[in-house]
């Protein structure tokens, strides 16, 4: 056995020979299904036809148009209702994980928990009463549900421990500026919690969203896993309120956690989280990797680079300057740090940044200084209010626009926000600035451990801007982490994608005439509707290759559901590269700093992340290798010194399209645009 556990336990289901009971209603119930799904699960029982007779016949209607049909395992007040008994096969998993899901709601209603049945990706939240938070609100912890029928076990997590719900009931004028109708509420005919719109009730017990909690000054720190902390809490939750759920057709068996088995367990290649500095050094962290070694290849035009500031006050032009040229503290300057001699230009501008005329005067400063198209051996810096997650409208509008006109010349750029350099803590900033100015220039601050091998990789994510999903793609034709090409779609041109995959084939062989192309493989991004399918449905049947092809689908969220906890590690955070397979196809990756069994110093503990693979026909899965290719592509994040526990191939996708979604016009075709990380 091995030393991970999870944070599943074993349900038990006991089926009277009548069967399970199901009834059935044309009004609303806890449970619903579409026409055509509900009696395709029943299409073998012996009542169907006569609940069609009771129900109406939809067989011929379009899905989209079929009505719903409501159902519950408990007499529905209804005198309009159809009865069902189901046992055998017919008792199927869709029905029982319905049915545990109906029984985990009494058993929490009747323990004083309130309830969220209709959660986005689980299937239950309840939430217990902590403490109170003042005289108007009250603190709850959440714990959320996920039910898996087919292996009788149930998932859960304690996710939250800071929801403020109402003391007293809230309507529309109890806040200001805030949408009533768009939060979530507790309705008072069945105490779930749901939202406000669905409801008839216009004063409820509400829950507070993150506008309620700056207007009632209720924030708090992020929560910071601690995974010991989290397992106590979970073993504690276990025994105090899932044990005594006893029925006569359901209990939680009291062998606690489950084991991970040895099959279901792996680790990443050795190696793949060591990366080669200057002069072939190896390291596995990129802080004293490039510290004691210096990046593994400086940018082709470091001699030739010249930077144009960009700023409102000299002073903190001056400093940066100076901080580029002698260093501050710990970091050594640019030309020790990444070998680019911090050369200025013969042109700045200095910018008033709250007058109207800003952009009017960029604009004028390119057309008159820069009025050819290509500037490759610029650099811009721009010094200024540029708070990429907490800024303006017109800012953000703003720092697009320049970004844009910038590219379109051929020339990368690096923000720089003028309360950082005026802060003590500017030292901790100026390396990762460096690092992303090499990238930025055709540098790499560190490679890969692992041999290069040829293979067309793309990566795919989205970005949903003022309604509109834009979708982002990062092409590498290697495992190293050279961009080779990008491109961007909105949500209609998804069909553009597979003439884009066909072409990125034939650049691959054009350009490796030697090369044999065995396979190509796709990371895509985990789409969150129905109406976001259609991406995955393009690259899985409509991509006719002529070579295999893998689509390994990376929930970009971290998973805050289902964990694993190391015994011999005091139940804290498995090893970095440890995966653990969860489902058919599916994996728990864990990325993070914890590289040896008894580490040194104290970690940042972090949640992993969530893999699915798929196959093209005939294909076959090496996990191993493509979890390790995963992994490794995560290292190649020259943003900064911090790694990312996702691959550059989802996160530069994702960043490519939140650019496309904020240009008002195509992203610039020129090799700086198409073969640089300019977007970091």
């Amino acid at each position: 056995m091995t030393n991970l556990i999870s944070n599943r336990i074993i349900f038990e289901l006991i089926v009277p020979e009548e069967g399970i009971k199901i009834y059935c209603t044309k009004s609303e119930a806890l449970f619903r299904l579409k026409y055509l799904y509900f009696i395709e699960n029943l299409k073998e029982h012996s009542s169907l036809n006569k609940f069609k007779d009771w129900f109406g016949n939809y067989d011929t209607v379009d899905i989209t148009t079929q009505p719903y049909v409501y159902f519950d395992f408990q007499k529905i007040n209804s005198k309009n209702s159809f009865e069902f008994s189901l046992n055998g096969k017919l008792f199927n998993n869709r029905f029982k994980k319905h049915f545990v899901k109906h029984s985990l709601i009494n058993h929490f209603k009747n323990n004083k928990f309130l309830i969220e049945p209709y959660t986005i990706g689980k299937d239950l939240s309840v939430y217990v009463l902590s403490e109170s938070f003042n005289d108007e609100w009250d603190t709850y912890s959440r714990y959320d549900f996920i039910i898996k029928p087919h292996r009788n076990e149930l998932i859960f997590n304690k996710t939250s421990e800071n929801v403020l719900i109402s003391h007293t009931e809230k309507d529309e004028d109890s806040f200001s500026n805030i949408d009533f109708s768009n939060l979530r509420a507790i309705d008072p005919t069945n105490q779930f919690i749901k939202k406000i719109k669905y409801q008839e009730h216009r004063s409820l017990k509400v829950i507070a969203n993150n506008d309620i909690k700056k207007e009632i000054n209720a924030f708090v720190a992020p929560r910071k896993i601690s995974y010991v902390k989290l397992y106590n809490t979970l073993k504690q939750f276990y025994s105090e309120h899932l044990l005594d759920l006893k029925t006569d057709t359901l209990k939680i068996q009291s062998g606690g956690f489950i084991s991970i088995q040895d099959k279901d367990l792996d680790r990443v290649y050795r190696g793949s989280n060591k990366m080669i500095f200057k002069n072939e050094k190896t390291d596995i962290n990129a802080a004293t990797g490039m510290r004691d070694y210096g990046p593994f290849q400086c940018s082709p035009i470091a001699k030739d680079v010249q930077f144009i500031f960009i700023y409102e006050h000299s002073d903190d032009a001056n400093k940066l300057y100076q901080y580029f040229k002698n260093g501050l503290k710990h970091f050594p300057g640019l030309q020790t740090y990444v070998e680019i001699p911090p050369t200025l230009s013969e042109s700045d501008l200095k910018l008033k940044y709250g007058s109207q005329r800003l952009k009017e005067n960029f604009d004028k400063f390119l057309s008159e200084e820069l009025s050819n198209n290509n500037y490759e051996n610029y650099f811009v810096i721009l010094i200024g209010p540029f708070e990429k997650n907490n800024q303006s409208d017109d800012l953000n509008k703003l720092y697009y626009h320049i970004k844009k006109e910038l590219l379109k010349k051929g020339i990368s750029s690096q923000f720089v926000y003028y309360q950082n350099i005026r802060s003590d803590q500017f030292h901790f900033y100026l390396p990762n600035i460096a690092i992303a100015t090499l990238a930025k220039l055709g540098g790499i601050p560190w490679k890969l451990k692992e041999q290069p091998y040829k293979e067309l990789i793309i990566g795919f994510n989205a970005k949903k801007i003022k309604e509109t999903q834009y979708i982002g793609s990062a092409v590498f034709f290697d495992n190293q982490g050279h961009l080779k090409k990008i491109n961007s779609y909105e949500g209609e041109e998804l069909r553009k994608i597979v003439n884009d995959l066909k072409q990125a084939i034939e650049i691959f062989r054009k350009t490796n005439p030697e090369e044999e192309l065995k396979r190509v493989i796709i990371h895509t991004y985990k789409p969150y509707g129905k109406s976001e399918q259609k991406i995955e449905q393009l690259l899985r049947k409509e991509l006719q290759l002529d070579i295999p092809f893998i689509y390994i689908e990376i929930n970009e969220a971290k998973t805050t559901i289902e964990v694993c906890f190391d015994e011999n590690y005091n139940y804290g955070m498995p090893m970095s590269g440890t995966y653990i397979k969860i489902g058919r196809n599916e994996y728990l990756l864990y990325n993070n700093t914890r590289y040896h069994e008894k580490p040194s110093r104290s970690l940042t503990e972090e949640w992993p992340i969530k893999l699915r693979l798929y196959a093209g026909d005939n294909t076959t899965l090496d996990e191993k290798q493509l979890i390790s290719q995963v992994y490794e592509f995560s290292r190649l994040y020259w943003k900064g010194l911090k790694q990312k526990s996702q691959p550059v191939t989802t996160i530069y996708s994702k960043l490519i399209a939140e650019y496309t979604g904020n240009f008002d016009e195509q992203i610039p075709e020129n090799k700086v645009v198409q073969e640089t990380p300019w977007f970091l």
